[in-house]
């Protein structure tokens, strides 16, 4: 097929990670797998956090087409109370151009 603009597809394996429940002032590491489903090289611009308490790491050289990635977020509890929603946006250059991931869990304040 001539004329099929090749593009790349950021697919995560799971969109949204619970992390439980972590006592106030904890860190919390989560994972989130991703793939390269379309046909040209992924590029990761930015990942933008909802807020300062989730930090992503992640690998910016291009992903080809059907390499998995992993991204590692860092939910920092500190001054968080109660059941939490947080999410990661990621600005690619493949289609779409946005894709976001939540983290979800509950931080406990009692000491």
């Amino acid at each position: 097929m001539s004329g099929v603009k090749k593009q790349p597809v950021m697919r995560f394996a799971e969109e949204s990670v619970d992390f439980g429940v972590v006592k106030q002032g904890e860190k919390v590491v989560l994972f989130y797998t991703f793939e390269n489903a379309g046909s040209a090289d992924l590029v990761i611009y930015e990942a933008l956090p909802s807020c300062g308490c989730a930090t992503p790491k992640y690998d910016n050289t291009p992903v080809k087409p059907g390499e998995k990635r992993t991204v590692e977020v860092t939910f920092d509890s500190e001054g968080w109370n109660g059941t939490q929603q947080k999410s990661i946006t990621f600005k690619t250059n493949g289609v779409p151009d946005y894709v976001t991931v939540t983290l979800t869990g509950i931080v406990d304040n009692f000491k």
